[in-house]
C-alpha cells in the first residue's frame, strides 16, 4: 500500500505532468474523471493543461483512487511508472500487450494544439 504521507512536490509534478495519459489509461473522460473526484471538468482539464497547479490533496486523492480501483495490474504498473518518471525508457519492455504499449506510446506523442 502506497504511503499517502510522504507526497512530496515532485510527485504532484509527476502526477499532473502525466494526468491526462493517467485519465486515459483509466478509460475515462474528464467529466467521469471529474465526477470520481468530486470536481469539476473544467478543474481536471486546466490540471491537464497546467492552468492551474494541482493542489496536494486532489494528487492524494487520484492516487487513492489509482490505488482502490479494480484495474489490471499492468495499468496500474504502467500508471507508477509514470509516477517515477520511468516510463518513456523502458514502455517498449514492460509486459503488458501490445495494445497497451501501443496506447502508451500515442499518449506520449504531442497532441496537435
Amino acid at each position: 500500500m502506497r504511503d499517502y504521507t510522504n507526497i512530496t512536490s515532485e510527485t504532484v509534478d509527476c502526477l499532473q505532468d502525466n494526468l491526462r495519459i493517467i485519465r486515459k489509461l483509466l478509460k475515462m473522460d474528464c467529466k467521469q474523471f471529474a465526477d470520481l473526484l468530486g470536481c469539476t471538468r473544467q478543474c481536471i482539464n486546466n490540471y491537464e493543461l497546467k492552468k492551474l497547479a494541482m493542489p496536494k490533496h486532489m494528487c492524494i486523492a487520484i492516487l487513492a483512487i489509482v490505488d482502490s480501483m479494480p484495474i489490471e495490474d499492468n495499468i496500474k504498473q504502467t500508471i507508477n511508472l509514470l509516477l517515477e518518471q520511468k516510463i518513456i525508457t523502458i514502455v517498449d519492455n514492460l509486459p503488458v500487450e501490445d495494445n497497451i504499449k501501443q496506447v502508451i506510446n500515442l499518449l506520449l506523442e504531442k497532441e496537435p494544439s
